[in-house]
């Protein structure tokens, strides 16, 4: 496995309605929601596949395993979601909550295509559109494996009041 920056980015490609995606460093919320929203995009767009390259991932939140999780079930009516070059690390984490066997993982080197990949940039969502992505990429993982409900439907229960505190209050904000 190559030397992986602590802080983590998310790079992407499309060609041919394939989604390239390559993570590198430690993938958190941050980058989870900005590349839902991107494959959501790409998904609704006509893509048919996404190609998860996890050579250079650290590791990665709850938020991140809820996108792959996502896209899973996003491109699950087309040709999916490969997941490729897992590094241990990915694999540890992703079988210790139950998600590796539910995924197309390649288990040879893969090389990826020679394509211009471009890194993703920062979500432009308020603070209350954050929090509901959150909330849904946390329920993905839950539905995906519904033995994790114990250990995320507390961080569920607590997202939703906190959703609807801000929706009574008018608080798309981010409190202070």
């Amino acid at each position: 496995m190559a030397q992986v920056p602590e802080s983590g980015r998310v790079e992407i490609a499309v060609c041919d309605n394939v989604v390239y995606v390559k993570a590198v460093g430690k993938c958190l919320q941050k980058q989870g929601i900005a590349l839902h929203e991107f494959a959501s995009a790409m998904r609704k767009a006509g893509c048919r596949e996404v190609i998860l390259d996890l050579n250079e991932c650290a590791g990665m939140d709850s938020t991140f395993m809820g996108t792959v999780m996502s896209m899973k079930t996003s491109f699950q009516d087309a040709d999916g979601l490969k997941v490729i070059n897992m590094n241990p690390a990915c694999e540890k984490q992703l079988k210790g909550v139950g998600l590796l066997a539910l995924l197309d993982v390649s288990r040879k080197a893969v090389v990826m295509p020679h394509l211009r990949l471009k890194k993703l940039g920062d979500p432009a969502y308020g603070a209350l559109e954050r929090m509901e992505i959150i909330l849904k990429l946390h329920k993905e993982l839950v539905e995906q494996n519904p033995d994790l409900n114990g250990e995320f439907g507390p961080c569920i229960e607590a997202i939703e009041q906190e959703i609807d505190e801000r929706k009574r209050d008018g608080d798309g904000k981010a409190k202070s």
